[in-house]
């Protein structure tokens, strides 16, 4: 865990932006924690659709579309961070806690961070995320995704703090494609932002339903703003199924996912080892990869 995995450079997240996560991977409501992630330099370029924020940190000269980047020098690292880079897959019935990933670009290209994946064009369903996510201003960050072209984000949780002055949400940095629904977030929110309000700091496509963010100050949030006291009412929350995806915490005064444990634990438990921890990962992608 921490620092010492991948020769002292930190986690690698599964799946870049030339090859991404195309498998299923289910969690199988275990726990990935420790992970940390420190990524700095040259990025290469993912096509993702362009997203106009109306502030001039997101559209300089050096840049075009949030993707394309100054060659010069010669770009080596993905800018999909996360415990999965890029999804195309499915990953569900994570939980991922106790991560910490920090990004920081030299050439002035936007990185993609998320607690799950950083950039999905796939489905992330049950997941829950309790992590700290600390990028520099060309960033879009989400507790879940950081960016999302297509794809679906659905009964998932974000707790932590996201640090950032680039676009962030509890969910999602940016939502350009698919669908977000049935999420809860309550996220500390730190730096001075391009747009960093509720569940998506950028919603191209007002194809956000049923999400619910806890905020007791007014903001300009994408979502359903939640105040603490009502955040235990599971009747304001519309939507979600009391029963079989969530339940409300007394304790905790809010609700809580329950993710799913199947009995099949070889989609999870790659190893059968009754643990599913970063050597499953790697090994589940290997698997998909065919190596």
């Amino acid at each position: 865990t921490g620092e010492y995995y991948n020769q002292g450079k930190c986690f690698l997240p599964i799946g870049d932006g030339k090859n991404p996560f195309v498998g299923t991977f289910d969690g199988n409501g275990y726990t990935v924690s420790g992970i940390k992630i420190s990524v700095s330099g040259n990025m290469y370029g993912v096509s993702v659709t362009p997203v106009n924020t109306g502030v001039s940190t997101l559209s300089d000269d050096e840049w075009t579309g949030d993707y394309i980047i100054n060659p010069t020098p010669k770009p080596t690292i993905s800018p999909t961070v996360g415990v999965f880079g890029f999804n195309k897959g499915t990953i569900k019935n994570l939980n991922v806690s106790n991560c910490n990933m920090s990004v920081r670009s030299s050439n002035n290209a936007a990185f993609y961070v998320g607690g799950v994946a950083g950039l999905n064009n796939g489905n992330i369903l049950n997941c829950s995320v309790n992590n700290t996510l600390n990028c520099d201003k060309k960033s879009y960050i989400g507790g879940i995704v950081g960016y999302q072209s297509s794809g679906t984000v659905k009964n998932c949780l974000v707790l932590g703090k996201i640090e950032s002055e680039g676009v962030f949400g509890g969910i999602a940095g940016a939502v350009a494609g698919g669908t977000v629904s049935n999420c809860y977030t309550d996220v500390k929110f730190t730096g001075t932002a391009a747009a960093n309000f509720g569940l998506v700091g950028v919603d191209l496509i007002n194809n956000i339903e049923n999400c619910y963010y806890v905020a007791d100050a007014e903001q300009n949030g994408v979502g359903t703003a939640i105040s603490t006291a009502n955040a235990k009412n599971p009747k304001k929350y519309i939507g979600f199924d009391f029963g079989n995806d969530w339940y409300m915490s007394g304790s905790l005064r809010r609700p809580v996912l329950k993710i799913s444990k199947s009995l099949d634990i070889t989609t999870g438990d790659v190893n059968n080892d009754k643990n599913v921890n970063l050597l499953d990962l790697v090994l589940l992608a290997r698997y998909v990869a065919g190596s």
